[in-house]
């Protein structure tokens, strides 16, 4: 057998005889080879960002000679294949938009070409989804407090069910009523 790289072909076949004669069939053949699977790009969300709303929108680009279909990845219910793009063109972004509850998710695509030939992206990609507020509680000083040297100890309470995502803020605002 002979052994070819990648590429597009044309072949031909010259027979001869013993008496001489020789002829080429009356056309070329083209045989087209590619060993390789396509190139997977994630474009959005980037890897370990946060949601906030939990409308994601994924964002994928492949590049391949002959692509044929990508697949989303994600185990929002279990690592499995969620949308299928039948209708891929090598070098444009594919957009799929899901709806999330909260939690920590894994995302990926997987695309194919005509040949047979797939590829994953790299690495696996991460999300975080929080679309549930903090709970604020407010200790001290308490609703109409008084005082009497303008020393204040400020002392509040958070929760939040992605410990995770939590961040503190300090604001103090004030009002003067006539």
């Amino acid at each position: 057998p002979q052994t070819l790289s990648d590429g597009h072909y044309l072949w031909n076949v010259l027979c001869n005889d013993s008496a001489g004669n020789t002829d080429w069939f009356n056309s070329n053949y083209t045989l087209k080879i590619d060993g390789s699977g396509p190139v997977v790009y994630l474009d959005s969300p980037v890897n370990n960002s946060l949601d906030s709303d939990g409308s994601v929108v994924f964002l994928h680009n492949q590049t391949d000679v002959n692509m044929d279909s990508c697949v989303l990845w994600h185990n929002e219910s279990g690592w499995a294949s969620n949308e299928t793009n039948s209708s891929v063109t090598s070098g444009t972004q594919i957009n799929n938009t899901l709806s999330f509850s909260d939690g920590h998710y894994l995302w990926n695509v997987i695309c194919n070409d005509t040949l047979g030939n797939s590829a994953w992206n790299a690495t696996n990609y991460t999300i975080r989804v929080d679309s549930t507020n903090p709970i604020v509680t407010l200790n001290l000083p308490t609703d109409s407090y008084w005082d009497n040297d303008g020393s204040i100890v400020f002392n509040a309470t958070r929760s939040e069910e992605h410990t995770s995502e939590l961040q503190s803020h300090s604001f103090i605002s004030y009002a003067v009523f006539c």
